[in-house]
């Protein structure tokens, strides 16, 4: 699930089960990602397309009640007019390779990748990087 569309419920268990860190590291990553959603409430919000895999709107994350929490929020993030959400058919093998986002900037300047990894994410403006992203999306 992509952060920019995840409850805090549903952050929360990401954050608590994957490394081993304290109650207060775990509420600062939260808070950290909360706020960086609301790139998506400004006046003059960025175009958001988020493609999700099947499997992940299948996956119980933390209890019941959190999973209908988050697949509720999905569906009001798609109210909003710049956020579209795209589900990726279980035969698509493109984005097996890990998550990625691209940025197309509307002044000209180069398009920009971040890709991501359990542990920290990458930013690049490389053509040859952006390039590759842009085949597999």
């Amino acid at each position: 699930m992509p952060g920019l569309l995840q409850t805090e419920a549903y952050a929360r268990h990401l954050f608590s089960g994957g490394r081993q860190i304290g109650r207060e590291e775990v509420e600062q990553h939260v808070e950290a990602r909360m706020q960086r959603q609301r790139i998506l409430d400004r006046d003059e919000s960025p175009t958001y397309l988020a493609l999700v895999d099947e499997g992940v709107l299948r996956r119980r994350i933390g209890r019941a009640e959190s999973m209908l929490e988050q697949l509720d929020h999905l569906i009001e993030s798609t109210r909003r007019p710049t956020v579209a959400i795209q589900v990726v058919d279980p035969e698509c093998v493109a984005g097996l390779a890990g998550a990625f986002m691209i940025a197309e900037f509307a002044r000209g300047e180069p398009d920009a990748v971040h890709a991501d990894s359990p542990v920290q994410g990458h930013i690049t403006t490389d053509c040859d990087h952006v390039s590759a992203i842009w085949k597999r999306y």
